[in-house]
């Protein structure tokens, strides 16, 4: 296996109810998608001790996806390494990592749920990408170590990195307020459906400035919304509530500010840092921000673009890489 690297409301009349219909709420009831979903957490930590035999079963129960849980997620090496067994035994006999698993399962002891919301998201992805290939799903135990990784014709989910925000655990580990607050059981299938998309259309890095990396990851959120059209804007990005009528509010100031400050053709790795990447708040703003408000604005100008261009197919907007023609055509004027 190679390594890759995650609206109700009152109906008033036809006119009112087709123009606030979601473009993105298609048809998918045609769409037979079989998805396998197998639990290597529950069959690793059913056993109280493992010799080569055992592991061998696992091997072949698991396929591919064992060993790369070894290298990759436990990082102890190959099934067929001498210290494999030990290291393996090591990690599903500590005592802390057992309750651990007890709180997993105490949660996700029936899985069927996840089952039949990623079958659901991925009939949309057949939907708008009718060839592509369906992975399989894996869940374990990753010793905190990995939320959802992808492989090919894989998504693997650590459960333990989805206890819920209030896990004593991650007080334990003086995990941060803003990191726990996205490590819960209803930002499981959006963060698979993000990694699905980060992983099947890669960043093209001809051009690395704000504004690219800004519409890059714009891109990859409107695919969520493609693939999960009825799930919470907060959800999908992580945010509270609150943080998203900040965002609403604030998206006209926040232009302005990249604008009047020359930020959006910046190529400074800090000022993307500071956009892009995950934070308690966006520092150029007030404490009250978000982290990642440039992923947000960059998911406005897509939606914008997608809005003004209704030609444009979704696997188009994918596969297209010139990201200030999007911006140029997206007719997004924040505030006005």
């Amino acid at each position: 296996m190679g390594k890759v690297v995650l609206i109700l409301g009152m109906i008033i009349g036809v006119a009112t109810m087709s123009c606030n219909r979601n473009p993105l709420s298609v048809n998918v009831s045609n769409i037979d998608v079989d998805m396998k979903l197998n639990r290597l957490d529950q069959a690793l930590f059913n056993h109280t001790s493992l010799d080569s035999i055992k592991v061998g079963k696992l091997e072949r129960q698991f396929s591919g996806f064992f060993n790369y849980y070894g290298e990759e997620v436990l990082r102890i090496g190959s099934s067929k390494d001498s210290m494999f067994v030990e290291e393996v035994n090591r990690f599903i006999q500590d005592s802390i990592g057992r309750n651990i698993y007890k709180d997993v399962q105490a949660l996700y002891d029936d899985l069927s749920w996840l089952k039949s919301d990623l079958e659901k998201a991925f009939k949309h992805y057949k939907y708008y990408f009718p060839n592509a290939e369906v992975p399989d799903i894996y869940t374990f135990m990753s010793g905190f170590n990995q939320s959802i990784l992808v492989a090919p014709k894989v998504i693997g989910i650590g459960l333990d990195k989805y206890l819920g925000t209030d896990s004593r655990y991650y007080a334990m580990l003086q995990i941060p307020q803003y990191k726990r607050y996205i490590m819960s059981k209803d930002k499981i299938v959006p963060d698979c459906m993000l990694a699905w998309g980060l992983t099947e259309f890669p960043f093209n890095n001809a051009v690395e400035n704000l504004l690219s990396y800004m519409i890059y990851h714009g891109k990859i959120m409107y695919f969520v919304d493609a693939m999960l059209p009825e799930v919470q804007d907060s959800i999908k990005i992580g945010y509270t509530s609150k943080q998203i009528e900040f965002c609403e509010a604030g998206e006209p100031g926040f232009w302005t500010f990249l604008v009047e400050k020359k930020l959006i053709f910046s190529s400074d790795r800090m000022v993307k840092r500071r956009f892009i990447n995950n934070a308690p708040y966006t520092s150029d703003f007030t404490p009250e921000s978000p982290g990642r408000t440039g992923i947000w604005m960059g998911w406005q100008i897509v939606r914008s673009y997608m809005k003004n261009n209704p030609e444009c197919t979704l696997e188009q907007l994918m596969n297209n890489h010139d990201y200030q023609k999007i911006l140029n055509q997206s007719g997004y004027a924040p505030g006005y």
